[in-house]
């Protein structure tokens, strides 16, 4: 029953996906003419490995500190890497974030392209969304009272704002590479 829900989840979840294949198609300005079972493939690939990297993308910021104390326990830090953890840990968040939207940017649209073609709209998009997640993390922990309002749908409803956040910044970078190419 679990693998059916898995399953089911990442089948529903792709719906995303397929929206942002038919968004940067629009983008380009060409047609989907590939299979419903490659394009769905292609959605199916592009959800788990946004999955993938946005949770490694915020487990290392966030739970980076815990991780490093947990090495410490079994191996001797120096002090010195205590302070370059942290730069690391947010480079390496980064860099896991590109390198996901620019496989999404090379297979979402229906169209052949480098990897210098997509390279300026995935650094905007990363650098976009690295900041869009401080500065949401930022409001949600001084301004908002996301709970106070809405009760226990709170949490939800901030979840819901950062993913609309997230596809937005997407999309924009997508939009970003069409017209570049296009120039």
């Amino acid at each position: 029953l679990l693998s059916f829900g898995i399953l089911g989840t990442v089948w529903a979840a792709s719906k995303a996906s397929s929206a942002v294949i038919t968004t940067l198609n629009q983008a380009y300005g060409v047609e989907e003419s590939r299979s419903f079972i490659r394009s769905k493939a292609i959605a199916v690939m592009l959800t788990l490995m946004m999955v993938l990297a946005i949770m490694t993308s915020l487990l290392l910021p966030v739970l980076g500190d815990l991780i490093r104390r947990l090495i410490a326990i079994f191996v001797d830090i120096p002090a010195l890497y205590s302070l370059i953890w942290n730069p690391v840990r947010w480079s390496l968040s980064s860099c896991i974030m590109l390198t996901a939207l620019i496989c999404t940017y090379l297979l979402a649209p229906n169209l052949k392209l480098r990897i210098r073609d997509v390279v300026p709209g995935a650094l905007f998009a990363t650098l976009c969304w690295q900041l869009a997640s401080l500065g949401f993390s930022h409001y949600l922990s001084n301004f908002a009272n996301y709970s106070a309002t809405y009760g226990s749908l709170g949490t939800l409803i901030a979840l819901m704002v950062w993913f609309y956040l997230t596809g937005l910044i997407l999309i924009v970078g997508g939009e970003l590479n069409a017209i570049v190419k296009e120039a």
